[in-house]
């Protein structure tokens, strides 16, 4: 009995015999890494930044002037340098919360350095001194390019889960009919 598609419905595939099968549109281009891993190789040498002034800040605790620098450096410089190090290795792995440790990581960095050119350059100010404001700008920078980067809609498709796609039906032409339908159905003697 051959069963009569309902009007204006057409079942896929061939009709008749020697019909070929509708062509497939080729799998759209895999993602190119380069904002990802530029996003992470900024991320670890910012966190290698910050540790060497986590360890710098604890070897000089008595040479600080005020306790916000001491927070910095002890408090603050330690969370960094975790953040953007696992953050850039998990982006390495292709993790996607790799993303997310970087952006928070550089967000926070950005921020403890507005407060720094605030602060210091009012301190600087009464001083008549302005370059380091300036230092401080530059230092930003490279955090600023890091959230960018990180940021980008072509790091989060770079890091997004491939998909899996299911075995093909057993068989359809073109794939090997030499496998099982159902691999896990196999006799094991």
């Amino acid at each position: 009995m051959t069963y009569q598609p309902y009007q204006g419905q057409q079942y896929p595939g061939p009709q008749h015999p020697g019909q070929q099968y509708p062509a497939q549109q080729p799998p759209a281009p895999a993602p190119s890494g380069g904002t990802a891993i530029t996003a992470a190789v900024l991320a670890i040498l910012g966190g290698v930044v910050h540790l060497v002034g986590a360890i710098a800040g604890a070897l000089n605790l008595g040479s600080f002037v005020s306790v916000m620098s001491i927070v910095i450096s002890v408090g603050v410089n330690p969370l960094l340098a975790g953040l953007l190090i696992g953050g850039g290795i998990m982006i390495f792995l292709r993790k996607p919360a790799g993303r997310l440790n970087v952006i928070i990581g550089a967000g926070l960095a950005i921020a403890v350095y507005a407060t720094a050119i605030v602060f210091g350059a009012v301190g600087v100010y009464a001083h008549g001194i302005m370059p380091a404001a300036f230092v401080m700008i530059l230092a930003a920078l490279p955090a600023v390019a890091t959230v960018v980067l990180a940021s980008l809609n072509s790091t989060a498709r770079w890091l997004a889960p491939l998909p899996v796609f299911p075995a093909p039906p057993f068989g359809v032409p073109g794939y090997s009919l030499q496998q099982p339908p159902y691999p896990g159905n196999q006799r094991h003697w």
